[in-house]
């Protein structure tokens, strides 16, 4: 059975004998001809030897020589002479001894190819030179193939039957012999030279300029095959047999044992302790071709001979490739570089493993290709030098597929195409691609680069030589499928630097400090023309110090997917309680797309004493995140970062997590980070905390063309020791929200806290404002509690809204505003902006349509000294509703603020309060074109000790009211002021002026329609005046009605109809028990109808009595001003009753 083919890159093939080989030294004669028939004739000239005659081909092409040795020594010339019709000159060797050549071979009457063939073994000393037209091959392979045989190294052959050229090397011992060389090889330009043995060495130089060179070590019993001129094609290695199926060998010396004589020694300068090369060994040094094929059978040796011998040096115009069935070998010294340069591919294979070190001579680097490079091999690739290719760098297996590789000390590649590598193990490393980038596996980066540990700070250099530094840059991909980690347990983590023009595509990325020496995370920077797309997480942390910067920006999209916990993380941890470092700051830039980490936390936080980092998003598009964290995790952590989130042209989303970046818990120095947040589009976000011990962060979200959606969650900026922060939000569409929160705290490890609380704005400038899923709170305790302004082109819709102080607390409360331009205004919850010492803020409501209120505060309850604040409220086409609650601006012991309510068309109220107990606020309700109705509760300005604030009504249709009182106890009362184009109606009682008998402001009454008066009237010595304004119309006075000013005047005019038990008469009837007493004040009444007096009393307590009608008056009561004038005037007066106590008396009448 025939056995299975290996392929190597050459075609080995086995044949079988037996021969012992002998070293001989010189003699005068170097080259004799052998003695079996092939007429070769050695003629010597000096020291020339030429050599001729020898046996054709039947073609005449081929020429054929057998020596019995062949050598020569230095300044000798071996000269074969040729004719230009013979292509192809062979010589043979067939005494046993090694042709040691230190002389010169040449080629002369012809372009003859020349092959030298000895199984002995071939050393060429270091005066070895060449001076042929054409190829040259030197070999120790016991035949040369042809299509009709084999030309053989020993016994006889049929030299005319072999025709064409040679295509193939036999080699039929188990160990070939060994091809050394010293000297300087080169043939002409554009033709080979190729050295086929079982070992070679050479120490010397091989030059084929535009040519080849093929440097080759088989196996025993195996074969070479050239498949067209001079080129090698193949190496197959597979046994062969005699004609009994038997394999034979022979036995040639090998290289230890042919260094150890002296004639080559003598001749090579090379001794066994000058290299370590075995049996299937290539050793190559000086090289220089077209192109170039070193073909080991076991090692590729590309080293010294010497302690500081010449190191190779391999320069093609075309092609290098370097091959070992074992190991490829590459070493230089501090003497020369080594260098391997290639024109164009340079293709390096150990089956068995690659072992590359040369890093003596960083000025030049070592491998070169202008195109391809390609390192192969099924074993460990350990590469320590700088490898620039014009093409593509390949790190791959025999099959074809991407291999794993290492380094001990310094890799760096710079290809300008393409790289790929499985994966990466060793110091720090850079790559530089015009291409791309790819890593199947994973890069572990272990040390720092020693060989730049003194490179200038601010250079790539000095990043590889001082941290354990990973740096990638491409002109099109990086993409890394693995994990890549340059954590260090020795002090810092290395950087990563991954920049690529088009996408980056990685695993997780780690550069962490894990060890207990000082050290903080390394940086950790992507930046790529196209997309980021990032599998699993990244994080730079330290278990003694800070994290290092995140930095990921693209100009396409950014994507973080498949992690489910910090996938993005700068941390200062304290595990080991000695953090003191500052995280880093985290970035994600997308220029011209999107940023997608839905489910995805980032953190910049410290568990030590240093600071958080920033946190920064931004994109032209969309951005989808979960949870931004920048806080302080220890008591004495520093100020939590910033997180800023932008998306120029997009929208936010931010529904699946929260920001948080509060101050340290339990720290009194800690404040919150600031929140930015702006898009063009719609924004959602989750909670948002902002909160610090020492003061909240301002948190600010903007939408430029879109809505903004905050109700899933609270924004806090809320400080337990310090200011709270300012909250803003502003869009161009539709705003809602629940909870906002920018109010500090009322005492912090129990002592008060002083601190003032911070703004809340919220500007919608084409939609509404829905705050109804939360509240809006900026309390403060003893400082100034921050102004709340909600403004809107359409509906304002809230929940509870305030901006106070706490109870007992000192200082300033906010305003609250809330503005529709071209909407309505719900207010579900109450609106308060009270106090308890201090100055009451305002609250102001203005909406284009309708309001509807709940409670709404600004006053200052419980005992307190404060002064409350103005109440405003403005409907400017629509209707103002506030019976959902109270309108209070109260000051128990300081002064009421001002109440002030306007519509367009009707206002329907409740309780309406504006007392203090030094003065309260005046309270004015306008309706432009519709009714007033307070029955559903009081309207009360009255003070203690204070003024009474004047309460005013004034409606263009009706007015119906409840109580209404505006009196002082101790001082003067508030006048009260009801004007109507139609009816009123005062369903209860009307109490204004001084109880203490100051009197105040008058009751005025103006009304074109009927004046319903259905409960009490206690002017408190005010004045009763109506109609001074517009006549009166109608006034319904029940039966048993008492005016009672005291002290104030009472005055009416009419110029209609006087009604009493709810029946209109054309003349003016006091009903009886009418009684009007003015206790000083005077008293007026003025009609344009008759008048009658019927049973009522006028008591006027000393003020001016007078009574004026165009028409006939008649007197059936009682008038008593005790000492006041009276006068009476009428178109005819009659009386049936008398005039008591007057000073004097005029009338006038028929």
């Amino acid at each position: 059975m025939k056995p299975a083919v290996r392929r190597q890159g050459l075609l080995l093939v086995g044949l079988a004998m037996v021969y012992t080989v002998a070293i001989k030294p010189a003699d005068s004669k170097p080259i004799t001809p052998a003695s079996d028939g092939t007429g070769t004739i050695v003629t010597p000239d000096g020291d020339r030897f030429d050599i001729h005659s020898g046996s054709l081909s039947q073609d005449g092409a081929n020429l054929f020589h057998s020596f019995d040795k062949f050598g020569l020594d230095a300044n000798q010339v071996a000269n074969f002479l040729s004719l230009p019709n013979i292509r192809n000159i062979l010589g043979r060797v067939v005494g046993g001894d090694v042709s040691i050549i230190n002389g010169l071979i040449q080629v002369t009457g012809g372009n003859s190819n020349l092959f030298l063939m000895n199984p002995a073994g071939i050393v060429f000393g270091q005066n070895a030179l060449l001076n042929v037209p054409a190829d040259f091959t030197a070999t120790t392979a016991t035949g040369i193939g042809f299509n009709n045989g084999w030309f053989r190294a020993f016994g006889s052959n049929q030299y005319s039957n072999f025709v064409g050229n040679p295509n193939g090397f036999r080699f039929d011992g188990s160990q070939p012999g060994v091809i050394v060389n010293a000297g300087n090889l080169t043939v002409a330009q554009g033709h080979n030279l190729n050295l086929i043995g079982g070992t070679v060495l050479s120490s010397g130089s091989l030059v084929a300029p535009g040519g080849s060179i093929t440097v080759t070590a088989v196996p025993g019993t195996s074969l070479v095959r050239l498949s067209q001129e001079g080129q090698l094609l193949s190496l197959e290695i597979e046994p062969l047999t005699d004609s009994e199926g038997n394999l034979l060998a022979i036995t040639p010396q090998m290289l230890p044992q042919l260094l150890t004589n002296g004639g080559v020694v003598e001749a090579t300068g090379v001794t066994a302790s000058d290299v370590n090369a075995n049996v299937g060994d290539v050793v190559a040094n000086q090289v220089t071709a077209g192109t170039v094929t070193l073909s080991a059978e076991r090692n590729l040796k590309l080293i010294p001979v010497g302690e500081q011998g010449v190191v190779p040096q391999l320069i093609t115009t075309g092609d290098l490739n370097l091959l070992a069935g074992d190991t490829v070998l590459v070493r230089d010294n501090q003497t020369y570089p080594f260098l391997a340069h290639a024109g164009r591919n340079l293709y390096i294979r150990g089956n068995d493993g690659i072992d590359i070190l040369a890093l003596n001579h960083l000025s030049q680097t070592p491998f070169v290709s202008g195109g391809n490079l390609s390192l192969v091999s099924d074993g460990k690739i350990s590469r320590d030098a700088h490898f620039t290719s014009g093409g593509n760098i390949s790190i791959l297996k025999l099959s074809g597929e991407l291999a794993n590789f290492s380094s001990l000390y310094d890799p760096i590649d710079i290809a300008v195409g393409d790289f790929s590598a499985d994966g990466y193990r060793g110091p720090a490393y850079k790559v530089q691609a015009g291409g791309s980038i790819i890593f199947e596996g994973d890069i572990t980066i272990t040390d720092p680069d020693a060989n730049y540990a003194d490179a200038a700070p601010d250079t790539d250099e000095f990043l590889l030589g001082n941290f354990n530094a990973l740096i990638l840059r491409a002109g099109d991909d990086i993409t890394i499928t693995g994990k890549t980690i340059t954590s260090n347990s020795k002090g810092d983590g290395g950087p990563i630097i991954l920049e690529a023009g088009g996408n980056i595509s990685t695993g997780s990325l780690e550069a962490l400090s894990t060890g207990t020496t000082p050290g903080k995370g390394g940086d950790i920077s992507l930046n790529a023309g196209g997309n980021i797309s990032v599998t699993n997480f990244i994080r730079t942390w330290s278990h003694t110090n800070g994290g290092g910067d995140i930095n990921l920006e693209a100009v396409g999209d950014i994507s973080i997917t498949n992690c489910s916990s910090f996938c993005i993380e700068s941390f200062g941890e304290n595990s080991l309680g000695t953090s003191v470092g500052d995280s880093g700051n985290v970035s994600l830039i997308s220029r011209q797309g999107a940023i997608n980490a839905s489910g995805i936390t980032i953190n910049a936080s410290t568990g030590g004493s240093g600071k958080p980092g920033n946190i920064t998003l931004e994109a032209q598009n969309d951005i989808t995140i979960s949870n931004l964290w920048s806080r302080g995790e220890s008591q004495n952590a520093g100020t939590p970062g910033n997180v800023t989130v932008i998306s120029r042209a997009g929208g936010i989303d931010l529904s699946g997590g929260f920001i948080d970046v509060n101050g340290s818990s339990g720290s009194s120095n800690s404040k919150g980070g600031d929140v930015t947040i702006g898009a063009f589009d719609d924004i959602i976000t989750g909670e948002i905390k902002a909160q610090g011990e020492l003061g909240g962060g301002d948190i600010t979200i903007i939408s430029a063309g879109g809505d903004i959606d905050t109700s899933a969650a609270t924004l806090s900026a809320f400080s337990a020791n310090g200011d709270g922060g300012s909250i803003s939000l502003m869009a161009e569409k539709d705003i809602l929200t629940a909870t906002i929160e920018s109010s500090t705290g009322q005492t912090f490890m129990g002592n008060p806290v002083n601190g003032n609380s911070g703004d809340i704005t919220i500007t919608s400038k084409s939609g509404g404002i829905d705050t109804s899923a939360g509240f809006l709170d900026s309390r403060t305790n003893n400082g100034t509690a921050g102004s709340i302004r909600l403004t809107a082109q359409k509906d304002i819709i809230t929940n509870a809204i305030a901006s106070l102080l706490y109870q007992g607390a000192t200082g300033t409360s906010g305003d609250i505003s809330l503005t529709s331009k071209a909407g309505s205004i719900t207010t579900s919850g109450t609106l308060d902006s009270g106090i308890t010492f201090g100055i009451g803020g305002s609250i102001t409501l203005k909406a284009q349509n309708n309001i509807t209120t709940n409670n709404i505060y600004t006053r200052a309850p419980n005992n307190g000294l404060g002064d409350s604040g103005d109440i405003s409220i403005t409907s400017m086409t629509g209707s103002i509703n506030t019976t959902g609650g109270i309108i209070s601006t109260v000051s128990d012991n300081g002064k009421g603020g001002a109440i002030t309510i306007e519509a367009d068309s009707d206002i329907t109220t409740a309780d309406i309060l504006s007392n203090g107990s030094q003065g309260s606020g005046d309270i004015k309700l306008t309706s432009n074109d519709g009714n007033i109705d307070t029955t559903a509760g009081t309207l009360d300005s009255s003070s203690d000790n204070g003024k009474g604030g004047a309460i005013s009504l004034d409606a263009a249709e009706e007015i119906d009211t409840g109580a209404i009182n505006s009196s002082s106890t101790n001082s003067t009362g508030g006048a009260i002021d009801l004007t109507a184009r139609r009816n009123i109606t005062i369903n209860e009682a009307l109490t204004f002026g001084s109880s203490s008998g100051k009197g105040g402001g008058a009751l005025t009454i103006n009304a074109l329609g009927v004046i319903e008066l259905l409960g009490d009237i206690a002017p408190g010595g005010a004045d009763i005046i109506g109609g001074n304004q517009i006549p009166l119309g109608i006034l319904l006075v029940p039966p048993g009605t008492s005016f009672d000013t005291e002290g104030g005047d009472f005055s009416l005019v009419f110029g209609s109809n006087f009604n009493f038990n709810n029946t209109p008469i054309t003349d003016l009837s006091l009903p009886p028990g009418t009684r009007i007493n003015t206790s000083g004040g005077s008293v007026s009444l003025v009609f344009a109808s008759n008048i009658a007096l019927n049973n009522s009393s006028v008591f006027t307590g000393g003020g001016d009595f007078s009574l004026i009608s165009t028409k006939a008056i008649a007197l059936d009561g009682l008038i008593d001003t005790d000492g006041g004038n009276i006068t009476i005037a009428g178109n005819s007066i009659s009386g049936t009753r008398g005039i008591l106590d007057s000073s004097s008396i005029t009338s006038a009448g028929g």
